[in-house]
């Protein structure tokens, strides 16, 4: 049989699948329901006692799926809103024991599972084995069959996820020192041969909120440079490298965040041009993006029918943002602090 290359994608040029917005989890899923189909060959040559196994087996994929896509940062609209709302309710009965594990470790209420619990609960521990030992503990963890095993792994996870959450504050607390040498620059660009690669792309996205502009961070090792960049604001993070591509070995990513490596030698013209670039192309990227709101409310509109309705347009996420409203007529009368130092 002669050997056979096939690429699924719907953003491929001629493409006509209708939503090419569906993530990559999104595409794998559905490969996952074509060979798990009645008429997949796959299938067809398993006993019949087998077959009875997988077939519609395919729903119990959604909460794997419903994490990958809220992970993934990407648009809460069309198909992927679809697969995380029912991936949301197939969580709450999973059949993973390794995520049933995770769930109870990370305190998750299971009768109010939302989008925070995927990529603030859930989407950190598993992510966190990859990024600090190796990503086939979290695979593991997911596969498990055997109960003792999978809280075995799914504390080792959390004990991972700890010594992550360690090494970002670390990380962050060290960055914002080098970051004040660069404080007139338009994109901060950061290196330190002290910082772990797993986790630079969790500390660029903090120090572009706390400075407010585009911020770069990059792990040394050697003479190689390896980091991740998140944008603020509009600014799009990718044509920004592609503009200093001559600087770098390669880099990927799209116009919120992007992964790059290049040489030591490079990196300070790299950090020059790329300040060049936002400078022609966006006068202040430092400057606060507007606050958005959605509608002027009142306080007689405030009820549990709103409330009700709010929820009806979840799941929150990537440009399907929580509505954000500004309460008129409404006077503080009083404030009592509660907890706290």
């Amino acid at each position: 049989v002669p050997d056979a290359f096939c690429l699924v994608n719907p953003k491929l040029p001629g493409e006509a699948y209708p939503d090419p917005q569906i993530t990559g989890v999104g595409v794998a899923f559905k490969l996952a329901c074509a060979l798990l189909s009645k008429k997949s060959l796959v299938v067809k040559r398993l006993a019949k006692h087998q077959r009875e196994h997988v077939e519609n087996w395919e729903k119990w994929l959604l909460d794997l799926v419903a994490i990958g896509t809220v992970a993934d940062c990407h648009s809460l609209l069309g198909e992927n809103r679809i697969l995380v709302h029912y991936g949301l309710l197939v969580l709450r009965k999973t059949r993973w024991l390794g995520l049933r594990e995770l769930l109870r470790l990370a305190g998750a209420d299971l009768e109010n599972l939302n989008t925070h619990t995927l990529g603030f609960l859930l989407a950190p521990r598993i992510n966190a084995a990859g990024r600090l030992e190796h990503a086939s503990i979290a695979l593991r963890t997911l596969l498990s069959e055997d109960l003792s095993e999978a809280q075995g792994l799914a504390a080792r996870l959390e004990e991972i996820n700890t010594r992550r959450q360690e090494s970002t504050k670390r990380l962050i607390s060290e960055a914002r020192e080098q970051a004040a040498l660069y404080n007139q620059d338009s994109v901060l660009v950061l290196s330190s041969d002290q910082w772990h690669k797993g986790v630079v792309g969790i500390a660029a996205g903090r120090l572009a909120e706390d400075f407010g502009k585009p911020s770069i961070v990059l792990a040394e090792e050697g003479e190689k440079l390896t980091g991740s960049v998140r944008t603020y604001g509009e600014f799009n993070v990718i044509e920004a490298l592609q503009s200093c591509a001559e600087y770098l070995e390669k880099f990927g990513g799209h116009k919120q965040a992007a992964g790059l490596t290049l040489s030591r030698e490079n990196l300070d013209y790299f950090r020059v041009g790329l300040n060049k670039y936002a400078q022609e192309h966006q006068a202040d990227p430092v400057s606060n993006p507007l606050l958005e709101l959605d509608t002027l409310l009142d306080p007689k509109d405030i009820s549990l029918d709103l409330y009700d309705l709010i929820g009806e347009l979840e799941p929150f996420g990537m440009e399907n943002e929580k509505p954000k409203f500004l309460l008129s007529g409404i006077r503080l009368s009083g404030l009592k602090r509660v907890g706290g130092q």
